[in-house]
């Protein structure tokens, strides 16, 4: 492994010519860059995507192949990865230009995952929970964006293909019930774009949620479903 480099960013692209040059210029011009290194894993995009990450970060691993998913997708990249740690950026995130990379990943050698703040596009502070406790993955979800992962543990706990939308909320309880350490980091490490796969999804994202929670946490998987739903009724009138 090259001693320079202490994270692998993952970023999985089809079709994403449109917003994938925000994505790349955030990496590109990142304070930190020479510790970091980048694998585009491509669904064999059609249009210009390869052209602008060979002209923005002519140094990446690039892999364009057919894939069965944005999971799938990811456990390519991880397969790629030589970094101590793994990220994962969808085409349209940007990294925040001085989150302190160096200084995090070496606060955090005993730990398998670190869970961090977001941006969501329209620049709302997304805070995570301060517990991280399996029974925290009941009321709220973290998006992949948010999670550093130590790549050697990662390869021990891949995400799960079964799943089109949920395999980062049941990787990440997977992490927690083995007992892996997990730091937490009240800094926003990235921009995510609201607007992408899941979010034009949203009923069979909710669907496929809702029945991972019933799996992994069974009755208080209902009564907690319940209460949110109550709580958002409410909040509507």
């Amino acid at each position: 492994m090259d001693q320079g480099i202490r994270l692998t960013v993952v970023v999985v692209t089809s079709n994403c010519s449109e917003n994938i040059i925000p994505t790349l210029l955030s990496i590109s011009s990142h304070p930190q860059r020479q510790i970091i290194e980048v694998v585009i894993i491509d669904n064999c995009s059609t249009d210009n995507t390869l052209e602008h990450v060979r002209h923005f970060l002519p140094s990446s691993r690039i892999v364009s192949e057919p894939d069965s998913g944005i999971y799938d997708a990811m456990n390519k990249g991880l397969a790629l990865a030589t970094g101590e740690w793994v990220f994962f950026l969808n085409s349209g995130d940007q990294l925040v230009k001085n989150f302190p990379i160096h200084d995090l990943l070496n606060n955090c050698e005993t730990y398998s995952c670190i869970v961090c703040d977001t941006f969501l596009d329209n620049g709302i502070y997304h805070r995570n929970p301060t517990s991280l406790l399996p029974v925290s993955l009941l009321y709220r979800t973290m998006c992949h964006q948010a999670l550093l992962y130590k790549t050697e543990v990662l390869r021990l706990f891949p995400f799960d293909t079964s799943f089109r939308f949920v395999s980062d909320q049941d990787q990440l309880l997977r992490l927690l019930r083995n007992n892996l350490k997990v730091k937490r980091c009240p800094k926003a490490i990235c921009y995510w774009e609201s607007v992408g796969f899941c979010s034009t999804n949203q009923e069979e994202m909710s669907t496929e949620l809702d029945q991972w929670r019933r799996s992994n946490f069974g009755f208080a998987s209902r009564v907690i479903t319940k209460a949110m739903s109550f709580a958002k009724l409410m909040i509507r009138h």
